[in-house]
């Protein structure tokens, strides 16, 4: 080659090289400014959900310009826009899959967070709460304030939704008193209040729930803010009869003056609790017409978002409404609706608890089986020292191998104890020591089977104490665990051994009487009332008189079908606290 041609070749390998070089500085700043306009995009997906899906889509043309990694994160948004759509499912097994591609812990973190957060919804407790765990462990794992603090919201709120408060509150005081953002610490109080308020202690910490509504409302956080208040207007009225009507007349004021913030939320699920609310406080306040109309609308728009306890609210007003307009066929449809969805929550709730025990057995389960290997390494040690020496060490050998033997043994026994320990505190009620609703359920069931077989009938009261929540209001929970015990005890001891008693939730709860009749069943729950109305409460330090209010009804009037004996029992329950409270009332059909 002559002496140009070299330079030329020279020139061009050199132009090539520099080509690549750029080539490549290019490719990066595009990776850095991609990687933060995603970020940016997250950080507005709540506040301004609509510029959110409106940029996505527009930078759906400029993923092949785009890092594996950045892709990642842009198909996590993508998911995280989708799944509130309704298509739970679906959404899950994406982000399954993009778990499997999407290696790196910031993104880990993210997927697993928005995964849990979709099995909760859709009932999937176990592996959610795995998964909130793992979440937890990723995000410790590096030094994002952003990342940490998303997974102590995601785990406070999926906790929350699934009635573990304890743990909830626990996450919620780390972002209040983590060193995290202002946004973060709204989140944080939005969680605590509203669990503290579910928990009836609405009061008792008034002030912080207005300082926690108005630092979410000065961070334009209108959703948590709004939520907030809706509680404490909810929670704040619970019981028509002590409600103060100039009070309720304010707190109904108040929700018109809201209507228009609610409406800019564009968010269906606070529109739905707010119509809940507005319909409850309008029939408190003696307004039936508005408050059907809200009732009905919430019932419309609750549809197809599948909330339960916005529901018990206004089937509660319709009942009533019903029932001051003598509609009882009416009451009763509304009646057997409501125990349908409490029959749901409640079986929502027991799974909840079973699959937070189940996890809580398998970590212990895996500690115990690690603890067993250690052990048996330990003893494969001492046997291949042991073996090359005398007759009277390999005594020794036999002896630490019982030992081993005898240990596996107490580990088996500790996991049977921990296994029987979860099984029994599901059956029982941990406070009065009588049966819990599932066990209710399932003794019913074998009960209604028997009289069947032997053509006998049976009888189902429900009891409910009156005004239960003034005492805890005004002497504290302690005195009201107190009274629900003392109540159990005093109706035990007018009852014989083929007496079932159960408690259904709060203080109701329900007593089956089988292969008597009607009457005698009569006389057996005045004789209970008559007990707790005689009931002396100065144990508890204070001056108080408790009573209760029974509905019965009977197989003969109701059939041997468990959901018609409690439907039945409880109109003659409300007829019972219609005409005064404090007596018994039996089912007529």
């Amino acid at each position: 080659m002559s002496k140009t041609g070299s330079i030329i070749a020279l020139l061009f390998i050199s132009w090539v090289a520099y080509a690549q070089v750029d080539d490549l500085s290019v490719s990066q700043q595009n990776s850095q400014h991609y990687k933060q306009k995603l970020y940016a995009l997250e950080l507005i997906r709540k506040s301004k959900s609509d510029e959110f899906s409106a940029a996505l889509n527009a930078l759906q043309s400029e993923t092949v310009l785009m890092s594996e990694d950045e892709r990642c994160y842009y198909n996590y948004l993508l998911l995280y826009r989708d799944s509130f759509k309704g298509e739970y499912a679906q959404s899950i097994e994406h982000l399954k899959a993009l778990k499997t591609r999407c290696l790196a812990v910031e993104y880990q973190a993210r997927i697993v967070q928005l995964l849990a957060n979709l099995q909760v919804i859709t009932g999937d407790f176990e592996p959610a709460i795995k998964n909130l765990n793992q979440a937890i462990q990723l995000t410790e794992q590096t030094a994002d304030k952003y990342l940490l603090s998303m997974a102590y919201n995601v785990v406070a709120l999926s906790y929350r939704l699934m009635n573990q408060d304890d743990i909830s509150l626990k996450y919620a005081d780390l972002l209040i008193k983590g060193d995290f953002t202002e946004d973060d610490k709204c989140m944080g109080v939005y969680n605590k209040y509203r669990i503290l308020m579910r928990q009836g202690k609405g009061e008792a910490y008034k002030t912080q729930i207005t300082e926690a509504i108005d630092l979410c409302e000065s961070l334009n956080n209108t959703i948590a803010s709004v939520f907030l208040k809706l509680d404490l207007i909810r929670y704040k009225f619970t019981d028509k009869p002590s409600v103060d009507s100039a009070e309720a007349q304010k707190a109904v004021q108040q929700l018109e003056s809201m209507a228009e913030s609610v409406d800019a939320t564009n968010f269906k699920n606070i529109k739905v609790y707010y119509n809940a609310v507005l319909s409850y406080m309008y029939w408190l306040v003696d307004a039936p017409d508005k408050a059907q109309y809200y009732a009905l609308l919430t019932l419309d728009g609750n549809s197809s978002i599948g909330e339960s306890e916005q529901l018990i609210l206004v089937l509660n007003v319709l009942i009533n409404l019903s029932l001051e307009n003598q509609a009882m066929q009416s009451a009763y449809n509304y009646l057997s609706q409501k125990n349908t969805i409490e029959k749901h929550m409640f079986e929502r709730k027991m799974a909840t608890q079973v699959a937070y025990f189940r996890a809580m057995h398998a970590n212990l389960a895996q500690e115990l089986e690690i603890e067993q290997l250690n052990q048996n390494n330990q003893v494969l040690q001492l046997k291949n020292k042991l073996v090359a020496e005398t007759s009277q060490k390999q005594q020794l050998l036999m002896l630490l191998v019982l030992t081993g033997l005898l240990l596996l043994g107490f580990w088996t026994y500790k996991i049977k104890r921990r296994h029987d320990y979860f099984k029994a505190i599901s059956e029982v009620d941990h406070l009065t020591k009588v049966f819990s609703r599932k066990s209710f359920e399932e003794q019913l069931l074998k009960i209604i089977k028997k009289c069947k077989l032997e053509s006998s009938q049976v009888n189902l009261a429900i009891m409910d104490l009156d005004h239960f929540k003034n005492v805890n209001d005004a002497y504290g929970h302690m005195v009201g665990d107190w009274v629900l015990q003392n109540v159990i005890k005093a109706c035990e001891e007018v009852t014989d051994q083929d007496t079932l008693i159960a408690r259904l939730g709060g203080e109701e709860f329900v007593i089956v009487t089988p292969g008597i009749s009607l009457q005698k069943t009569v006389k057996l729950l005045e004789k209970m009332r008559a007990a707790i109305e005689n009931l002396d409460c100065s144990p508890t330090g204070h001056q108080f008189n408790v009573t209760a209010s029974f509905g019965v009804t009977n197989s003969l009037l109701s059939g041997l079908n468990k959901a018609l004996l409690l439907s039945h029992a409880d109109v003659a329950l409300f007829q019972a606290k219609n005409n005064g409270r404090n007596q018994v009332v039996a089912f007529k059909s």
